[in-house]
């Protein structure tokens, strides 16, 4: 951005908020739709702490919805500042909420999410801009890890631990695969039942590690395919850019978003038919892709649609008729 701007981050971490990282996500039961369970009241607190804090702000965007988005609408309305929402809930219950408090821009990550946002909300400003890659940083050139303890072919899967990324469909799918390894970069609180399963079903070819976000770009040079297959209502997913940017052929679940963004650059599934997801990891295998997977990521650079978001900054601070 340019030097005039000034970002400001508030997290649980800058407010002193203790967090149990380990703590699972919730069911979508009634307690979670109220955002009574432990992570919604979590953002809770940390919205009522910076409230005061947001007055002198052009521009605020929460990013982790329910009491956040709906307290800090409220304080928007007040201060007469501007509210920017971000669609990285995906289609479902958070997102629908975000849109019902009336944003001064919703930010569609996929033309998919885009229609279905405006479907719950026609009233408000949705414009469509991806997720970008920085392709300086995501590269098939540079550095590969060198902790990696698997024979090749090996596949590669970057998620957390929860249930919505369906990582236990994965380590099922490669598990039928003769001779493929999965390396996951992983944690969350999920860890203990997807290391369990790897014992069963993959010994000697799985590794999980948490690695620090500088080293990422070495374990996806390293890799022969990258795979993920969350629920299909899951945002524009940044790690298929990343994979893409380094080279690798994807397998994704087959869904309207992930079918968008991956393009040609990769093979889609119904993650919960295991025969199938695993034929399609060995079929990947196969194919030569070339250059397909970083063609495709080209088109998300990140110099190109950080302007985009500058653009749409500037438009919000100074525009009225969405208000």
């Amino acid at each position: 951005f340019e030097p005039e701007h000034t970002i400001d981050i508030f997290s649980a971490t800058s407010e002193h908020i203790t967090l149990d990282l380990d703590h699972k996500e919730s069911p979508l039961n009634l307690q979670r739709r109220l955002f009574l369970d432990y992570w919604s009241l979590k953002n809770l607190i940390l919205a009522l702490v910076v409230a005061n804090k947001l007055k002198d702000y052009d521009i605020v965007i929460p990013t982790n919805g329910g009491w956040q988005s709906i307290i800090i609408r409220l304080l928007t309305w007040i201060y007469g500042n501007k509210m920017i929402i971000f669609g990285h809930s995906g289609i479902g219950w958070d997102d629908r909420v975000n849109l019902w408090t009336c944003p001064n821009c919703f930010v569609a990550l996929s033309n998919y999410s885009s229609k279905w946002a405006a479907k719950v909300n026609p009233f408000i400003n949705i414009v469509h801009i991806p997720i970008p890659v920085n392709l300086d940083k995501f590269s098939p050139i540079g550095p590969k890890t060198k902790n990696i303890k698997l024979p090749h072919p090996l596949a590669l899967a970057v998620a957390a631990a929860v249930h919505s990324k369906q990582l236990d469909k994965t380590i099922e799918a490669v598990a039928r695969v003769p001779n493929l390894s999965l390396v996951l970069l992983s944690s969350g609180p999920d860890v203990d039942y997807l290391d369990q399963l790897a014992q069963q079903l993959l010994p000697h070819r799985y590794q999980r590690v948490r690695v620090n976000q500088l080293e990422i770009p070495n374990w996806y040079r390293e890799a022969d395919i990258f795979t993920l297959c969350p629920w299909a209502n899951e945002s524009f997913p940044v790690v298929y850019l990343e994979a893409m940017a380094s080279n690798l052929p994807i397998v994704a679940t087959k869904d309207p978003i992930r079918i968008e963004a991956i393009g040609d650059a990769g093979l889609f599934v119904n993650p919960h038919n295991t025969e199938e997801y695993s034929s399609a990891l060995e079929k990947a295998l196969r194919i030569n892709w070339g250059n397909k997977p970083l063609f495709r990521a080209k088109q998300y650079s990140h110099k190109s649609i950080y302007s985009k978001y500058l653009l749409l900054f500037k438009e919000v601070a100074n525009y009225e008729k969405f208000t």
